[in-house]
């Protein structure tokens, strides 16, 4: 499973939390966590969670001057990976800027002095550190009052504040957004605006400090975009990054998880198993592949759980391809002319072993074909209406001769292809020369994505006036096998794939005697699935109905061993899983009896404003009044 609960050892009295801070000691393997609200109080606390024996340790014996009681603060691990920071956060009543500096080998707090330009006091922002330039970025967040954009970066070795001469717009105001270092820039996603969500990504380029401001981010073919949030959590893992959770609009909380390929700029949705419950304003920590996720509340309820997330699994999951579907087709001879192919919009195609011509709405007869083709390449610069693609291999994309692309051709056979595309360039280039004195070509209308796309087409034997008779395709395999109706060019691939494993299996069920039959028409492991008694008639050539049978039988005996192994599960496993649900459902049923025995306490409520709109109460954090009975107590973290 890639989501798991964490059992507790020892003592479990830890009270539940939101709105905190944590951060990660590697030295210690150790995960700090301090501050947060409970429902009733803010907190300042400092627990430390031992990763190796699964426990918490608190109250820990600490000396110094302590922080004051807040949340919504940052908690920043340092590059020595024995301190960290605390800046910013809120008790409700009061917005901090003050920063704290605690040492674990001391288990010492010491507030920092800082100097030059300080920020103003406000809670729920970004921190993120940049270590190569030992310096803490801080972005957003609110005072009570307002929501800033503004951007401060702290020199963590001369403890001095300064404002970036950014480039570009800076992005809108925020609060409860996320923020992460990914190859020099600084990505910032979400956040809450004041009357609505966020749901855009702004990067920031630490070499020039340029800001991109609502980069647009792909969703994969099918897939859902995240919608947008606050409060969520948003984690680098190589080079992806994992959102989970968070608050969207309508105070609606959240516990879905989405995966951005930071490379490609494209979002996918992990779906798995025991997943946390909705929540928000928590907090996670990256140890090694996993992640672990500490409490948070769902407006509600506040947790004390922690959800461990593996990251690889994830991954792996998510980048499964679907089953491929190949064509069951007689194989051809290599030698065999390539056709002249036409698509249903009246598109005709041109394939050779140096360029791909493609003219929409052209129709034009075989023998002149070639003419048409090359006078558009001179014009598909001005009327985008023709790609074309040098697929001639170079020595440095190739290997042996051969692109990577490229089905294997021996020697001889790329002589004779190459001396026959010879004469044909030449006879093209002729015909080339004789229309250059006619009028050219009026413009074509712009080409679909897909016609435009430019496509590396493997060489190809000289193209002969009459195109060959199309080969024949049983139909039930049609729609699993049909390329789409844009793909005009004909992309030849190798016949061949995995024959050992097929011919270790004909040999197996004793029918080795077919194994020509089956190499022939690319028949793999892989898609036996798909093969139907017609198939093995019309495109194998089995002849006899006993060895149909015989190997439609065996096929179904592969499906079901297969399945098979993906059911067994060992013994021991299950006892674990078991005990652990076990465990989860104690912490479960002790954390409903104290939420229950708080929710008897009365909290009164109201209702606050922001810039002229009623701020959104969802991050976990019910309404009361401070101690001295203002209503500037809204959300302490914000």
């Amino acid at each position: 499973m890639s989501w798991s609960r964490c059992s507790i050892n020892g003592n479990k009295s830890m009270p539940v939390r939101c709105a905190h801070s944590s951060v990660t000691i590697a030295s210690t393997n150790s995960i700090y966590t301090f501050g947060g609200w409970d429902g009733a109080q803010v907190l300042e606390d400092l627990i430390r969670f031992d990763i190796d024996t699964s426990s918490w340790d608190f109250p820990l014996p600490v000396n110094g001057k302590k922080p004051s009681k807040r949340a919504g603060h940052s908690c920043t691990r340092l590059s020595n990976d024995t301190s960290f920071i605390i800046f910013g956060g809120s008790d409700g009543e009061h917005y901090n800027s003050d920063v704290y500096l605690f040492d674990i080998d001391k288990m010492q707090w010491s507030e920092i002095q800082t100097t030059g330009t300080i920020p103003q006091s406000r809670s729920r922002h970004s921190a993120t550190l940049v270590q190569g330039q030992n310096k803490v970025y801080i972005f957003g967040g609110s005072d009570g009052h307002g929501i800033s954009n503004s951007l401060y970066v702290l020199d963590v070795l001369t403890w001095k504040w300064s404002i970036p001469n950014c480039i570009g717009d800076p992005p809108p105001a925020t609060w409860g957004h996320t923020s992460f270092l990914y190859n020099n820039c600084l990505y910032f996603y979400g956040g809450c605006l004041g009357d609505s969500m966020s749901g855009n990504m702004n990067i920031l380029n630490l070499s020039n400090h340029e800001w991109k401001v609502n980069v647009k981010v792909d969703v994969e073919a099918g897939g859902v975009a995240p919608v947008s949030r606050a409060g969520h959590s948003c984690t680098l893992y190589k080079d992806r990054a994992i959102v989970f959770g968070g608050a969207t609009d309508n105070d609606k909380i959240l516990n879905d998880t989405f995966v951005l390929d930071i490379e490609a700029m494209s979002w996918k949705k992990f779906s798995g198993d025991n997943t946390p419950t909705l929540r928000c304003a928590h907090t996670v920590e990256h140890v090694n592949n996993r992640f672990y996720i500490f409490g948070g509340s769902d407006g509600k309820h506040y947790f004390k759980d922690i959800s461990i997330l593996d990251a690889d699994k994830v991954i792996a999951k998510i980048e499964q391809a679907p089953k491929k579907r190949v064509r069951l087709r007689p194989i051809k001879n290599s030698n065999d002319p390539a056709p002249l192919t036409s698509s249903s919009d009246n598109t005709t195609t041109l394939t050779s072993s140096t360029t791909t011509t493609t003219t929409s709405n052209t129709k034009t007869s075989p023998s002149n074909s070639s003419t048409t083709s090359n006078n558009n390449v001179s014009s598909s610069a001005k009327h985008a209406n023709t790609a074309v693609t040098n697929s001639t291999p170079s020595p440095a994309s190739s290997t042996n001769g051969v692109g990577h692309n490229e089905p294997y051709q021996p020697p001889s056979s790329r002589g004779n292809t190459n001396n026959s595309l010879n004469n044909s360039n030449n006879k093209v280039n002729n015909s080339n020369n004789n229309n250059n004195n006619h009028a050219p070509a009026p413009p074509q209308p712009p080409l679909s994505k897909s016609q435009t796309s430019l496509k590396i087409i493997p060489p190809s034997p000289p193209i002969r006036s009459t195109p060959p008779p199309p080969q024949p395709m049983p139909s039930k395999l049609k729609k699993a096998a049909t390329p789409s109706p844009t793909a005009a060019p004909i992309i030849i691939e190798p016949r061949i794939q995995k024959p050992k494993q097929i011919i270790e299996w004909l040999q197996s069920i004793n029918l080795s005697k077919y194994e020509s039959n089956f190499i022939q028409n690319g028949i793999t492991l892989d898609i036996l699935d798909y093969l139907t008694e017609q198939h093995l008639i019309d495109d194998l050539k089995i002849p006899t109905l006993g060895a149909r049978l015989k190997i439609l039988n065996c096929i179904q005996l592969e499906k079901a061993k297969q399945l098979a192994k993906h059911k067994e599960r060992d013994e021991k496993e299950v006892l674990r899983e078991s005990i652990e649900s076990l465990k989860v459902m104690a912490d479960s049923l002790s954390a409903s009896v104290q939420t229950l025995s708080m929710s008897l306490k009365p909290t009164p409520t109201h209702t606050s404003y922001q810039n002229g709109h009623t701020s959104p109460n969802l991050m976990g954090m019910n309404n009361g009044r401070g101690r001295r009975g203002s209503n500037a107590f809204e959300h302490p973290f914000k």
